[in-house]
């Protein structure tokens, strides 16, 4: 049984991606916005409508706990200065029109391929692949069943789906690789997880955990990790 490409989810603060690097992560996996003009490598907390108190704690737990720096969010360029030659990226765009940019900075740092994209922003992922054929690009955010694999993929131009894994199951995979399209998980960071989704065939787990989850599945399942490429799967 073929192993499922893992991507190290949220490798945003600088210090996580050293660790990765250590451990010899090949995926990771950051996000990107437009903050003040520039574009910056961060998730972000989304903030309830509450006082300006909570909201400041809100935000000063979330920096300590998840995987954004704690301080201030390093520009992209300057993350591609340090990690260019570190790692392959899943880049997931979290605004619309930022693509032409990432883009261009990825060139600028001579990028390896190859190169992921994952968005909400579906227009931005097909002109992403409308300009860059050789890259990959999964329909992203979706934590829902989608009704029509065909049509969604067609409409983009997309080489996957990228689901939240509660959502994945045996009919959604078989439905994707029938378009020639590729299912990514996410976030998995639960070992039976995984090898439920192993054993369903998909392509991709994104998780918070890469080395603890690619132990578990390399005990189960082949030797080797799948190399996921453009075209079908």
């Amino acid at each position: 049984m073929e192993r499922p490409l893992l991507v190290a989810h949220k490798a945003n603060r600088p210090s996580i991606a050293r660790s990765l690097a250590a451990m010899g992560i090949r995926h990771v996996e950051i996000d990107v916005r437009l903050r003040g003009g520039r574009l910056v490598v961060e998730h972000g907390v989304e903030m309830p409508r509450t006082g300006p108190a909570k909201r400041a704690l809100i935000g000063l737990l979330y920096r300590m706990f998840d995987r954004d720096p704690i301080m201030r969010p390093l520009t992209l360029e300057d993350y591609l200065s340090l990690f260019a030659r570190s790692f392959h990226f899943w880049i997931d765009l979290k605004g619309r029109h930022i693509e032409g940019e990432v883009l261009r900075l990825l060139d600028k740092y001579d990028v390896a391929p190859p190169t992921f994209f994952s968005s909400g922003f579906y227009d931005s992922l097909k002109r992403i692949k409308m300009a860059r054929g050789e890259a990959l690009v999964f329909l992203g955010n979706m934590s829902f069943y989608p009704l029509d694999v065909k049509c969604l993929v067609g409409s983009v131009g997309a080489d996957g789906l990228s689901v939240q894994h509660t959502y994945v199951d045996k009919d959604l995979v078989e439905k994707a690789h029938a378009v020639g399209a590729r299912v990514a998980a996410w976030t998995v960071n639960d070992v039976e997880e995984a090898i439920r989704l192993m054993g369903l065939g998909v392509d991709i787990i994104i998780t918070d955990v890469p080395e603890r989850i690619g132990n578990a599945l390399s005990a189960v399942g082949g030797p080797s990790e799948r190399q996921v490429q453009a075209g079908r799967p």
